[in-house]
């Protein structure tokens, strides 16, 4: 990603936010490397769904400033995008945490509770669950990088 800048990224419509864009987000953030697009099939395979599907889906998150799509290309996170998907890998992080730790599923099962808990707790409940763990608000990120210029 390019050397993030002071600016402050444009404001997201929360409510468009569902827990598919959530998950295309997060998907195409996984698997993104250097400044490089990711492909509609690999985006598709990831999440296990037709590649037409992810076109559809990558052309309304690019009308909706999340992603820079082309077709024949694929799709980069634009600045809004990143702090999306960063928003979502924080979550399920704290979450997964929270049930390894304190409820005591083993890590797989953990994992895959979390992915479906963190689209339907509210941020304040994910903050608790932060503090309970032992996180430090606003101290967490798991991948190291910088922000894309606006």
């Amino acid at each position: 990603m390019p050397p993030s800048t002071d600016e402050r990224p444009s404001p997201v419509n929360r409510t468009a936010l569902t827990p598919s864009v959530e998950g295309y987000l997060s998907a195409i953030y996984a698997l993104a490397r250097d400044d490089e697009p990711v492909g509609t099939q690999a985006i598709a395979s990831a999440l296990s769904i037709a590649a037409p599907s992810v076109t559809e889906m990558l052309r309304r998150l690019d009308a909706n400033g999340l992603v820079e799509y082309r077709r024949g290309s694929g799709a980069r996170l634009t600045r809004s995008g990143v702090l999306v998907a960063r928003r979502q890998e924080r979550r399920r992080a704290v979450i997964e945490q929270f049930i390894t730790t304190t409820i005591g599923l083993p890590p797989d099962e953990a994992a895959e509770e979390a992915r479906t808990l963190e689209h339907h707790l509210s941020d304040r409940l994910v903050a608790r669950i932060g503090e309970l763990v032992g996180e430090a608000p606003g101290a967490w990120c798991r991948r190291v990088g910088t922000l894309p210029d606006a």
